[in-house]
């Protein structure tokens, strides 16, 4: 695949071509950028291009230019010296992205997973707990919603259950959208919480008074709400 000269190259066609670097405007464009809202694909297919170029060729034949732009605050690209080894590692790139988009497959699926942890520490987590809220009984003077919106933790804890083993059980069972941007997605978290309660932790689903009643059955502390 031939790399467009910077001279005939612009971010979108609504800007100008070959915009600045005046020096450089017969240099070669590589096929990777960045930019302000790039997502795990993107970065990880820069990162791989750059460590490339870092470790095998001179860095007075390439160079990272990073301009504003109106769309996405900035971005990146890589210009080549034409005629040099940097150029013809570029074009090799052009041509496996024509084949395959992702560079590194192992990098690309770490940064995946790190959107994804993200995304539920920031209000996956929540939204999970809250569909787990959804299942449980409401019995009156022992409600399971009150005491589950009056102390989580202490919820599980009377039953046996810890924070740590619902996390693991989500990651176990939860399956993911990561958008191109990174924004990462459970598919249908009803659905999901409704079979890991179902399946691993049938005892979230003990009403208030009769856990409390198998609590002193085997002669265990009362329970706070006593």
């Amino acid at each position: 695949m031939e790399l467009p000269k910077y001279q005939n190259w612009s971010p979108t066609g609504f800007d100008p071509k070959g915009l600045n670097c005046d020096d450089q405007q017969d240099w070669l464009v590589a096929p990777v950028s960045i930019n302000r809202d790039s997502g795990p694909l993107e970065q990880s297919n820069w990162e791989y291009v750059i460590a490339d170029l870092e470790r095998d060729h001179a860095d007075t034949d390439w160079e990272i230019n990073r301009f504003g732009h109106w769309a996405c605050g900035w971005f990146e690209i890589i210009l080549l010296r034409p005629g040099t080894s940097a150029a013809d590692y570029a074009t090799e790139i052009a041509d496996d992205l024509q084949d395959y988009c992702v560079l590194d497959e192992s990098d690309f699926c770490e940064k995946e997973h790190e959107c994804c942890e993200e995304a539920y520490e920031l209000d996956v987590r929540d939204d999970f707990l809250k569909a787990i809220h959804k299942l449980l009984p409401n019995d009156g003077d022992f409600s399971c919603w009150e005491e589950w919106y009056d102390d989580d933790e202490k919820y599980l804890e009377v039953r046996g259950v810890t924070q740590d083993a619902i996390d693991s059980a989500f990651w176990e069972h939860a399956e993911w959208y990561v958008e191109s941007d990174g924004s990462a997605y459970v598919y249908d978290i009803d659905k999901l919480a409704a079979d890991i309660v179902n399946n691993d932790f049938p005892v979230l689903l003990h009403s208030g008074e009769s856990w409390r009643l198998h609590l002193i059955a085997q002669q265990t502390m009362p329970l706070p709400f006593d």
